[in-house]
C-alpha cells in the first residue's frame, strides 16, 4: 500500500476510509453554497408602508387590493424565512453527522492508521543504518559530509510517525479518554515496560526493588540500562526527553509498535500503576505479580497490535552526536 507524506493527505486517505463521512462532508459543503444563493428578505413592511401612503394620497377609498397583495406576500416572506431555517437546520445536521460518522468510524480510522504504521515501520527499518548515523542538526550533514537527501530522509520518516500518532491520539479520543501520559507511554510500543523511559524510570524507583521475593526484585532489578531524565517521568508527549526522534524511532521499529485503541491504553496504564505502585512485601503477592505480568503480555499480544513483530534480533543502536 502507497504510504502517505504529509499530515493533510494522512487525515484525508483516513477520513476516506470512514463509511459515510465523505458524503456528509458533502451534503454540507453544498448545502452551505445553496444557503449562500437564497436571496435576502427585503424590509415588506416599510414597502408596504410606502404604498399605503401613496393611495391616501392619491385619493383611495380603500386599501382592499393593496391587503390582498400584503396578504400574498406575506404569506410568500414568511414561507421563504421558514424555508432559510430549514436549510440552515439541514446544514448544521450534515456537520453533526460529520462529527458522528467520524465516531463511529474510530475502529475504522485506527484499522487505516495500524496498516500505515506497518508501512512506516517497514521503512524505518530498511534505513536502519542512516537513521542510526542521523546528525543532530543540520550543519553536522554539511560538517560530516552526509548528503542532505539522506537527512531529508530521516526527517521525513519522524514527521510521518508524529503526523500518524496524532491522529492515533486524536481517533481514541473518541472511544474514550486516555490521559495523555498514559497515550504517550502506553501507546506506542507493546514492551512498553522494557522500553519507555517513563517506565523506567518508575522501576527504578518502585516498592518492587526491596521486594524480599526474589522473583519480583530480580524483574525490577532487570530494568534496562537506558539513561532517562526527570521530564520522561509523566510526559504527554511521544517523544521522550532523554532520547533524540531518530533513536526513539528505531527504539519503536525495534519493540514491537502497536496502535492499541483506548481500551487498551487504559488496560495498559492500569496494570503497569498497579505493578509500580504495590509494595510486594511478602512471598503472597507473587501470585498477583506474576499475574499482572501475565494480563500486560496477553493485552499487548493480543489487543490492538499494530506493525508486526520483528522475527530476527535487533541490531544495536549506536548512535552518532
Amino acid at each position: 500500500m502507497p504510504t502517505t507524506t504529509s499530515a493533510k493527505s494522512l487525515r484525508d486517505s483516513v477520513l476516506d476510509a470512514i463509511p459515510g463521512y465523505r458524503q456528509a462532508e458533502h451534503r454540507r459543503h453544498r448545502l452551505t453554497q445553496i444557503l449562500g444563493q437564497l436571496p435576502a428578505q427585503p424590509d415588506l413592511i416599510l414597502g408596504y408602508q410606502a404604498r399605503i401612503f401613496a393611495a391616501a394620497d392619491e385619493g383611495a377609498d380603500n386599501l382592499n387590493d393593496l391587503r390582498l397583495d400584503y396578504i400574498t406576500d406575506l404569506t410568500v416572506a414568511q414561507g421563504a424565512m421558514r424555508f432559510r431555517e430549514e436549510v440552515v437546520e439541514a446544514m448544521h445536521q450534515a456537520v453533526t453527522q460529520m462529527d458522528t460518522t467520524r465516531r463511529q468510524g474510530a475502529s475504522v480510522a485506527l484499522d487505516y492508521l495500524r496498516r500505515e504504521l506497518d508501512s512506516l515501520m517497514a521503512d524505518v527499518r530498511k534505513n536502519r543504518d542512516i537513521i542510526a548515523t542521523h546528525p543532530t542538526n543540520a550543519a553536522d550533514v554539511i560538517n560530516g559530509g552526509r548528503s542532505a537527501k539522506d537527512w531529508k530522509l530521516v526527517e521525513d520518516l519522524v514527521t510521518r510517525y508524529d503526523t500518524l500518532r496524532a491522529l492515533h491520539r486524536e481517533y481514541v479520543k473518541f472511544q474514550g479518554n486516555p490521559g495523555g501520559t498514559d497515550f504517550a507511554v502506553c501507546g506506542q510500543v507493546a514492551k512498553f515496560l522494557d522500553t519507555d523511559p517513563h517506565w523506567i524510570h518508575r522501576r527504578n524507583t518502585a516498592h518492587g526493588n526491596g521486594s524480599p521475593v526474589p522473583e519480583i526484585r530480580e524483574w525490577f532489578a532487570s530494568r534496562p540500562a537506558r539513561r532517562t531524565k526527570a521530564e520522561d517521568a509523566g510526559r504527554s508527549s511521544i517523544w521522550p526527553a532523554s532520547m533524540r526522534p531518530a533513536e526513539w524511532l528505531l527504539t519503536v521499529a525495534d519493540n514491537r509498535p502497536w496502535l492499541p485503541n483506548a481500551h487498551s491504553i487504559e488496560e495498559a496504564a492500569h496494570l503497569a500503576n498497579q505493578l509500580m505502585d504495590k509494595p510486594f512485601k511478602n512471598g503472597s503477592t507473587l501470585n498477583f505479580f506474576r499475574d499482572t505480568l501475565k494480563k500486560v503480555s496477553e493485552l499487548t499480544a493480543n489487543g490492538t497490535p499494530g506493525a508486526t513483530p520483528r522475527t530476527k534480533p535487533a541490531k544495536p543502536v549506536a548512535f552518532t552526536v
